[in-house]
């Protein structure tokens, strides 16, 4: 029959033994003469040894105790390591008062004696309130803190967002109050039609050859002028403007058309900038005639473009 309390199995010999001394680590990485007056589990010990020669493996190191001393003593790193001597970074797994029996550190093909330990390992279970000295049960993942520089990025793209957001918001809001206009103020004629007959109205207005032009007259007329022609542009392009910048209006106009944009640009800014001077000057009323030709055929030039 089979032993009903087989015996355990021997441990195997060392091949060498060395003589090590356990101290605590400092805040510079290195070795203090002394432990620490507490240790935890978890804290960074550190195991220098040396002795006899043997050639141990440095990436296959594990530091090996009987069964009931398991995890007493665990090999973090191997800092420092010849065939006489080792500077080996430890730390406790298990809380308790351990005297290891010469513990072996091992390659899996070499064992050498690491000599007998002692040191406790102080626990954090409160005996008031866990008397029986149980473990924590496992809990759920701790959230970890985010870096600063991850939150100023987020409120960065965050910030970039709402722009955006408040630009397409603000481009919406202005085009619905253009087609609000438009409509309100639409004519039975097409854009370019209803500008010519605007523009023949105006033309009786221009006095005639040698005729005096009051300044306040002349300016009266001219900024009629300028806002029939962007009436056009508005109706015509269902663009901002009415009020707009030259630069906004052509900017506007190359989003809205860029073929009209590509073909008509040039002669649009050069209309818009002569009438915006027209205000501001005292034209003849020769200069008035043909600063209403140039109106004109950009106007029809455009109106073309728009109907091919």
């Amino acid at each position: 029959m089979p032993d009903a309390n087989p015996q355990p199995k021997p441990t195997p010999a060392m091949n060498v033994s060395w003589d090590c001394k356990l101290k605590g680590l400092g805040a510079d990485s290195k070795p203090t003469d002394v432990l620490p007056a507490t240790i935890n589990v978890g804290t960074k010990l550190t195991l220098v040894c040396e002795g006899p020669l043997a050639n141990l493996n440095k990436k296959n190191l594990t530091i090996e105790t009987n069964e009931a001393q398991k995890y007493a003593l665990h090999l973090i790193e191997a800092r420092e390591l010849t065939e006489t001597s080792a500077v080996l970074i430890v730390t406790p797994w298990r809380a308790g008062e351990w005297k290891l029996q010469n513990p072996a550190l091992t390659d899996q093909v070499l064992r050498v004696g690491l000599g007998d330990q002692q040191f406790t390992v102080a626990t954090v279970i409160d005996a008031k309130t866990n008397p029986e000295g149980k473990p924590f049960p496992p809990q759920h993942p701790l959230t970890l803190a985010w870096p600063m520089w991850l939150w100023l990025l987020a409120a960065a793209i965050g910030m970039g967002l709402l722009y955006l957001l408040g630009l397409a918001l603000r481009k919406s809001l202005k085009r619905k109050k253009l087609l609000t206009l438009l409509e309100k103020n639409a004519t039975a004629l097409s854009p370019v039609n209803h500008l010519n007959k605007e523009l023949r109205k105006q033309q009786r207005q221009i006095p005639l050859q040698g005729a005096p032009w009051p300044a306040e007259d002349s300016k009266k007329f001219f900024m009629e002028l300028d806002s029939q022609f962007r009436w056009f542009l508005a109706r015509e392009l269902v663009i901002q403007a009415l009020d707009g910048s030259v630069g906004s209006i052509l900017a506007e106009l190359k989003k809205a058309d860029p073929d009209v944009y590509k073909h008509s640009h040039r002669d649009l800014r050069v209309a818009l900038l002569e009438l915006r001077k027209a205000q501001a000057a005292q034209p003849s009323g020769d200069d008035a005639v043909q600063l209403m030709d140039l109106v004109r055929k950009v106007a029809d030039r455009i109106a073309k473009e728009r109907n091919v």
